[in-house]
């Protein structure tokens, strides 16, 4: 069975940081909570819908509502360090030619 809450963020020293966790049924109560936050104390905030599987014991969080300034921040993905960007791949290159091996022994004349 799952289980959802939502968690309100705030960004103070390029970090983000925990503020305050809200039930399944009060989203908008965290969205104020988070826009005050803005408002008063000028730090970027976030509303972070965590949805928890107790049959797989995992989490699934995903940004449901962002300040303008968060919106400017760009870093939503990686937000709990699960993701991060993937560096390009690189082309394999061929194995380098063998060299040219001798025939089997034949008998010399």
């Amino acid at each position: 069975m799952a289980r959802e809450s939502y968690e309100v963020y705030y960004q103070q020293n390029g970090r983000w940081q925990l503020h305050a966790s809200y039930e399944a049924n009060q989203r908008e109560q965290a969205i104020e909570d988070a826009k005050g936050i803005e408002a008063k104390e000028g730090f970027p905030s976030r509303v972070v819908r965590e949805t928890f599987s107790d049959d797989t014991n995992t989490s699934e969080e995903v940004v449901t509502w962002q300040s303008a300034k968060a919106k400017n921040i760009n870093d939503a993905d990686s937000m709990f360090g699960e993701k991060k960007a993937k560096a390009p791949k690189k082309k394999r290159q061929p194995p380098p030619p063998q060299p040219a091996r001798p025939a089997p022994d034949q008998p010399r004349p």
